[in-house]
């Protein structure tokens, strides 16, 4: 045989070999992705069975489409949207929409659903805790009744490999999930200012004095000293909070009425315990006067970190 040929059916048998392989990893590919597309479910402790349809992390007003079959979902996520919507057997049975809090800006929106019995729905719940895999979490605290299912969480810590989702029933615990962090990356970190802090826009000068996170109570406080022109103001009160952190997240978060005292001093605080993973945050505060003046409005911002408390017995 020529020395040409001698070589020629080993090539053909590895050539063959990496084609089985190659087939083999992407049959074994599709499986698993086809796997992933299947609902998770947990038992309630009411014996029932809830299930995270979808979540999302995406910037605008999210569409979650619903598909009870696991093929359906693979495909729907692996072709285009032109060829699923003309297939019978790719359509949604649901189709439930998220609002964004910010339209430019990323979010996550979670879907469950709930049967208390065979074909029975049931409550979903009213909020969902979030934490991740590094020990750091946050609960709003506001509960509200989602509509369809679907709950837009407004912050989460951002820098672990996962998250942990528990639905609530107002103080109750339903169920708990794990996803994949959608917003794991390679976050900066900010750097905070120490207190007491003074800024001023125009004849206001706004000193915080105190930031305080009682963890326990789910909920953080400061203390505001407030001047006008120089002399102690007993006019102007915080009326509304907002946040940001270095990871991406952004959210105006829910207050409770401050607590004027005669001194200059607010007390003021929002529902939601900040997490300590995180170095700052920055805070934008808007006061209003009371009664109102020409200049009935002004907001001041922070950068600061809290101090992280387990103490109940802190004015609230």
């Amino acid at each position: 045989m020529p020395d040409s040929l001698t070589g020629i059916k080993p090539r053909f048998k590895l050539i063959g070999a990496l084609v089985i392989f190659t087939l083999l990893a992407f049959i074994t590919n599709v499986i698993v992705f086809v796997l992933k597309q299947r609902p998770t479910t947990a038992r309630s402790r009411a014996g029932g069975v809830i299930t995270l349809e979808s979540y999302a992390f995406k910037k605008g007003n999210v569409k979650h489409d619903l598909r009870s079959r696991p093929s359906a979902r693979a495909a729907a996520r692996l072709l285009p949207e032109a060829i699923t919507k003309n297939m019978q057997w790719l359509r949604p049975q649901r189709t439930i929409f998220a609002t964004a809090p910010f339209p430019n800006e990323l979010f996550l929106s979670v879907v469950f659903s709930s049967q208390g019995g065979p074909g029975k729905a049931d409550r979903v719940g009213t909020r969902v805790v979030i934490a991740d895999d590094r020990g750091q979490s946050f609960d709003g605290v506001l509960n509200y009744m989602a509509n369809g299912g679907v709950f837009e969480i407004n912050a989460f810590p951002r820098r672990g490999k996962e998250l942990r989702l528990q639905l609530m029933e107002d103080e109750k615990a339903l169920a708990e999930f794990r996803i994949p962090n959608p917003a794991r990356g390679a976050h900066p970190v900010w750097e905070p200012r120490p207190l007491p802090m003074s800024v001023k826009n125009g004849g206001l000068d706004v000193t915080l004095e105190s930031f305080t996170t009682d963890i326990k109570a789910r909920k953080t406080r400061c203390v505001f000293h407030v001047r006008e022109h120089g002399q102690e103001s007993t006019t102007w009160l915080p009326a509304s909070f907002e946040l940001w952190d270095a990871t991406g997240n952004h959210w105006r978060p829910s207050r409770s009425s401050p607590i004027q005292e005669s001194n200059g001093r607010v007390r003021a605080s929002f529902l939601g315990a900040l997490w300590p993973d995180e170095h700052a945050w920055r805070m934008r505060v808007e006061f209003k006067s009371n009664p109102p003046s020409n200049q009935t409005t002004s907001a001041v911002e922070f950068v600061v970190r809290p101090e992280f408390v387990r103490d109940e017995s802190l004015p609230h």
